[in-house]
């Protein structure tokens, strides 16, 4: 890489660092937490524990595993009784109690990582795994499905009573986490659970050759394929081949690799399909912009190398100071169109939910954070009627649209209410009444966090 994203990639992250954790602005394809813009602990701690710990781990510098260390003091902080983490919802939160997945397991990841780390490190870990094996324990009792023989994407009994329990690239990351904690603490049980559940996630690849081949279907409902979802898949997939030697595995994670590559272009990687009985449309956008580092992870793990092409175009996702955009065309998002994206401030905001990943991709990459790089304090950008600004403070939106992200705020500013709250539940903290509440009230709530 001539010009090394790392530094200010690494600098960003720190703006973007609140006393209890990473916080900011999240947009996604599902829906956007732009409101209540706190701390949370979701899945960008998987990326960014083992981003910094794969630093530490090339370079030997300290400063990285204390970087790390600080993230698990982030989530063992936000860590509930029952053994949940606080706003593991990504997108939905505040979710306060209620539990998401893949985030919650995402979370157990980077805990576990950095107990494994301090372990190497002959450091106390006591604190980290005893966070740990609260949380595999709630996993365990709370997302496994008899009945199917798998994990499941909501809590039991929330799942039987929903008709897509299965979305593979959710048990996917679940696995992970449970065939981590099996290594760690020897828990047959819930590596017995894992690889029951891969076996189910093999169910739902396109076996049959053509422009679907390789790719994972969203859900059992098999309505959607996405190309972002079916490489987080890969991971997983590879480590059950490592686990059982058996070749599906490993077939499974390659023609998956085969088909997001497929989808290609110089544009980025296309979205995926929609199916609605006969009906197949094809999705150009959203293009991931951050999070498909996770992608080139995929074809990494699978090829042991990323084309230049593609590796040319992720960097130019760069917004100059250092963070990656979040997406290109999310305005176009459940459309057939295929034409030049019209470019949003959602497009073009960066979240450290999706950034997290790109720091994990790049610190297995060449050069080190010492090398060569161009990046700014600030940077900013028009999209018509509004205009976008960003500093180590805040980033401010202004024109037809008005909102400013203090950097160390827990809402954004005017505060315009708390759409999450309208489907957000949970049973430690009914949230049906909160709809009543106005906008001083659940300010309130939210500075309890």
């Amino acid at each position: 890489m001539e010009n090394n994203p790392l530094p200010g990639l690494l600098l960003w992250l720190e703006t973007m660092k609140q006393g209890k954790g990473y916080a900011g602005p999240i947009t996604h394809y599902w829906g956007d937490s732009v409101n209540y813009i706190g701390p949370a602990s979701d899945w960008r701690y998987e990326g960014l524990c083992l981003g910094f710990l794969g630093l530490y781990k090339r370079t030997s510098e300290k400063a990285y595993l204390e970087r790390a260390i600080e993230c698990s003091e982030f989530i063992m902080q936000s860590q509930l009784s029952n053994g949940a983490f606080l706003e593991c919802g990504f997108e939905a939160n505040p979710c306060f109690g209620h539990t998401y997945q893949p985030h919650l397991a995402a979370s157990l990841i980077g805990l576990l990582s950095v107990a494994n780390a301090l372990a190497e490190e002959g450091m106390d870990n006591s604190r980290q795994l005893a966070a740990s094996k609260k949380c595999a324990t709630f996993i365990l009792k709370n997302y496994f499905d008899e009945r199917l023989g798998c994990f499941v994407q909501y809590e039991n009994p929330r799942a039987k009573k929903v008709p897509n329990p299965i979305v593979p690239n959710k048990i996917c990351t679940i696995c992970e986490a449970m065939f981590l904690w099996a290594e760690i603490s020897g828990d047959k049980v819930a590596e017995e659970k894992a690889l029951s559940s891969m076996a189910q996630v093999l169910k739902f690849q396109e076996t049959k050759k053509g422009r679907f081949f390789g790719g994972i279907y969203q859900s059992n409902l098999r309505e959607k394929m996405i190309v972002y979802y079916t490489a987080r898949c890969v991971g997983a997939l590879k480590i059950t081949h490592e686990k059982t030697g058996e070749r599906q595995y490993l077939s499974a994670a390659q023609n998956a690799v085969l088909f997001a590559k497929r989808h290609f272009t110089k544009n980025g990687f296309e979205f995926g399909y929609s199916f609605k009985g006969d009906k197949i449309s094809k999705h150009v956008y959203p293009i991931f912009g951050a999070g498909a580092a996770d992608i080139l992870r995929a074809i990494l793990l699978v090829e042991k190398k990323i084309p230049a092409k593609q590796m040319d175009w992720f960097l130019g996702m760069s917004n100059g100071n250092g963070a990656f955009r979040n997406f290109i065309g999310l305005s176009h998002k459940d459309t057939t169109y295929a034409g030049k994206a019209i470019d949003t401030w959602k497009d073009f905001l960066p979240s450290v939910g999706w950034n997290d990943k790109a720091l994990r991709l790049l610190a297995q990459l060449p050069p080190l954070p010492s090398g060569n790089h161009l990046f700014s304090d600030s940077c900013e950008k028009d999209f018509g009627d509004v205009h976008y600004f960003e500093d180590k403070e805040k980033i401010t939106v202004s024109g037809s649209q008005n909102r400013v992200f203090g950097k160390r705020a827990l809402f954004c500013a005017p505060f315009s209410g708390l759409k999450e709250l309208v489907y957000a539940s949970t049973s430690n903290f009914p949230l049906a009444p909160m709809r009543l509440l106005g906008s001083r009230m659940l300010r309130k709530l939210g500075e309890l966090r």
